[in-house]
């Protein structure tokens, strides 16, 4: 609620959005994904939204052990996936960054 206000107000100068959706439940599956990520792309329409997880253990959301990456793969395909954006590095940092780097090889990696 208190983004759509921000959107609606500042969304002209607005390029990223930074969907928090790690904030939905952990059961998540790889096509509510995509639908979430659909209504919320049409929520912030002229905002490149961000693809997010958690690397924590108190947060929710689709891991990349329940198939995140699956998703993006996805999403790249359709075109829509700009960037990837992973909560926290300081939980990361103890897996020496690996979520980090996949989600860099994945952007990184041509279009199908």
């Amino acid at each position: 609620m208190h983004y759509h206000a921000l959107w609606n107000k500042y969304g002209n100068i607005i390029d990223y959005v930074n969907f928090q959706f790690y904030a939905y439940d952990s059961s998540t599956t790889v096509s509510q994904f995509l639908s979430y990520f659909e209504k919320q792309s049409s929520n912030y329409l002229g905002g490149n939204l961000l693809a997010s997880f958690s690397t924590d253990s108190s947060s929710g959301g689709m891991s990349p052990s329940k198939g995140f990456f699956s998703a993006c793969r996805t999403l790249k395909k359709q075109g829509k996936l700009p960037v990837i954006f992973v909560w926290s590095a300081n939980d990361s940092m103890k897996y020496g960054f690996r979520y980090e780097r996949t989600s860099q090889l994945l952007l990184a990696s041509s279009p199908p």
